[in-house]
């Protein structure tokens, strides 16, 4: 969480920078995207007072069948967090790595995921996947 408060803190001093990346919605010289993947209740419940307090929003990517199992948020976390204004996206029903799984395996993975977010969640409704099972070591 230390992370996320000089994050913020940075980006709020910073928020006009000299160069020009490309135009984003509403003509903004840059976007940054803030993730959260897993489900964990942490981000859920110690990050998104943060963020609110600095008027920035992320997307948490859930793994929706751990959704309420050990120290993953549960549904309430993640409604409330939806309904703040934050993303709820996929990281599929059981964070299987796709390219180890046949093609029905991994409609599967992808579509449940997505109608149980949607089913929960009414609004936004989920349009973002996180890819499971990569992880990036750079030496």
């Amino acid at each position: 969480m230390l992370f996320l408060l000089f994050l913020l803190s940075f980006l709020k001093s910073h928020s006009q920078l000299d160069y020009n990346i490309t135009q984003w919605y509403n003509n903004k010289q840059s976007a940054l995207s803030i993730t959260f993947d897993d489900g964990y209740s942490s981000p859920f419940r110690q990050a998104t007072d943060m963020l609110n307090s600095n008027n920035f929003k992320a997307t948490f990517f859930i793994i929706t069948n751990l959704i309420g199992h050990n120290s993953f948020a549960n549904w309430t976390d993640v409604i409330n967090n939806a309904n703040q204004g934050h993303e709820i996206g996929s990281h599929t029903v059981n964070h299987y790595n796709l390219t180890d799984i046949s093609p029905e395996e991994c409609n599967y993975e992808l579509s449940v995921s997505r109608d149980v977010i949607n089913s929960k969640v009414k609004s936004p409704k989920c349009v973002s996947l996180s890819y499971p099972g990569v992880n990036i070591i750079l030496m």
